[in-house]
């Protein structure tokens, strides 16, 4: 069988949902698994999504791919990250010569798989590997376009509490544009949150049997019956070493990258702990009864449905009082979340290169 055929008869599923809803964890999760790679948050099927109906595929999507990657981890990560041969990886340019070797080949969706599938792990090719899962929290506002480029597949949609949503964008340290000056605020995250999940609501009518919900509390306290669930959705079998996944970390998963930031770090390094309960409540106490008061306002229609019930009658005049007095950074957030979003992949590539490159988007 050839490269392309293989490719094929390879099925891919999404991960998608609001940043913070356990995607990591879920990752490490499937990652344990010895036939699924699920890959981090590399992006090339929306990046390059202009060049979807080429066909035969031009030689500047090579050079775009080239130019994006060393752009977005810099020549020195992406030479650590690809050229480790103590891993059995390839070198980066290694690939982009099978890449330019098999481009007449290739249709895009089936580009966008190989890339998938380098990107993510080198143990885990196309020969040992019987699901590819495209993890990005962002492709939220993305999955109608990535439905009609892969009509079959399926996506899972992680999704925590709101309350709890807010809090640990509060405490994050993630160092990125929503973080630094939206994601901190109570009014900001619930309301980033909600556009989410209304969205989220509109896919589930329009796509039934393709879109099946991930709640972070469910993942915590009943694993297994969760993991079940979505190899079910999945059509795939179900691993043990998924329930153990602290004992099966790759070098993908593992927080010892000195190229990582402080707060990919603790990222990393919490998906390589047992998974504890104790946290999953904290916004009771860590959040104020205002800020409480403020997400439940914004969140509580749209939370409910999935099981979040508000801690307190809130009226429409309340809710409209929230929305008034809040005005700006609501506008703000919504504005945010179409452009770089909801609208991001429309823009130009260089417009896009030139965000990475000067305003450290991680896009």
């Amino acid at each position: 069988m050839n490269l392309n055929n293989k490719l094929d008869n390879l099925p891919l599923h999404f991960i998608v949902g609001a940043g913070r809803s356990g995607t990591t964890l879920l990752r490490a999760m499937l990652n344990a698994h010895p036939r699924i790679s699920c890959t981090p948050e590399v992006k090339p099927i929306m990046t390059f999504y202009h060049y979807a109906n080429y066909s035969p595929l031009p030689k500047q999507l090579i050079t775009d791919f080239v130019k994006f990657n060393k752009l977005r981890y810099g020549s020195k990560a992406l030479k650590k990250k690809f050229d480790s041969t103590q891993h059995g990886g390839i070198s980066f340019e290694d690939f982009v010569a099978v890449l330019q070797q098999q481009l007449p080949n290739l249709n895009y969706g089936n580009f966008c798989k190989l890339a998938l599938l380098y990107l993510n792990r080198a143990d885990k090719t196309i020969d040992n590997t019987d699901l590819l899962v495209d993890k990005n929290p962002g492709y939220t506002f993305n999955v109608e376009a990535l439905l009609q480029l892969y009509p079959q597949a399926k996506v899972a949609v992680a999704i925590r509490d709101y309350r709890s949503y807010a809090l640990s964008q509060k405490q994050s340290q993630a160092n990125n544009l929503f973080s630094r000056f939206l994601g901190r605020r109570a009014t900001t995250s619930a309301y980033f949150w909600q556009l989410h999940y209304t969205e989220v609501i509109r896919l589930q009518q329009k796509y039934p049997g393709q879109i099946n919900m991930i709640a972070y509390e469910d993942l915590i306290t009943n694993k297994k019956d969760i993991l079940q669930s979505l190899c079910n959705f999945w059509q795939i079998s179900l691993h043990d070493n998924m329930l153990h996944h602290e004992q099966h970390l790759t070098t993908a998963d593992e927080p010892d990258d000195d190229t990582l930031s402080e707060r990919q770090r603790k990222t990393k390094g919490d998906v390589s702990k047992t998974t504890f309960t104790n946290r999953l409540e904290a916004w009771k106490n860590e959040l104020s009864p205002a800020e409480i008061q403020t997400c439940e306002a914004i969140c509580g229609e749209i939370g409910t449905p999935f099981g979040y019930q508000p801690t307190q009658n809130i009226s429409n005049t309340q809710r409209l009082w929230v929305y008034l007095s809040r005005a700006l950074p609501i506008a703000i957030t919504y504005i945010s979340t179409q452009l770089f979003m909801k609208h991001y992949y429309s823009l130009p590539l260089g417009i896009r290169n030139f965000l990475i490159k000067y305003l450290k988007f991680k896009h």
